[in-house]
């Protein structure tokens, strides 16, 4: 029912109809009642966008600081599930300063199934590894 009420409004926009045609034909065709369930189901499995300053909230749960480096990090990590617009991220930092910390704390947010891979200088470690080790390592 929602694909075609939106499939006939697309329709109906494609051949020209001004917005006041279109709910006029849509009220015709499909009726008050069924506007209002379509219009509830939509708001209801509709995903709400995070602002930078959620995610960051939510990023702060285990990393407290280091805003530009967690978001970052994290967007790149979220790129590796689109087509084509990967983005690769290097830590440069003198040995035992923690330039781990952060892709393994971000890691967690992620499928532990996903064949993700995170390098450094001296570890190769994938997220499937990093769940069956557990948090000990």
């Amino acid at each position: 029912m929602v694909e075609s009420y939106k499939n006939f409004k697309q329709e109906l926009a494609q051949l020209g109809a001004d917005e006041e045609q279109i709910e006029k034909a849509v009220k015709e065709k499909f009726g008050e009642e069924e506007i209002r369930i379509i219009k509830e189901y939509k708001e209801k499995n509709s995903i709400k966008a995070l602002s930078i300053e959620e995610l960051l909230e939510i990023l702060g749960i285990t990393i407290k600081h280091d805003n530009l480096n967690k978001l970052i990090t994290f967007l790149s990590m979220l790129s590796a599930f689109t087509e084509d617009s990967q983005v690769n991220v290097s830590f440069r930092a003198p040995s035992s300063t923690g330039k781990s910390y952060i892709p393994i704390e971000l890691a967690r947010y992620f499928p532990p199934e996903e064949a993700l891979w995170f390098n450094s200088s001296m570890i190769v470690l994938s997220i499937l590894n990093w769940y069956e080790l557990g948090s000990e390592c």
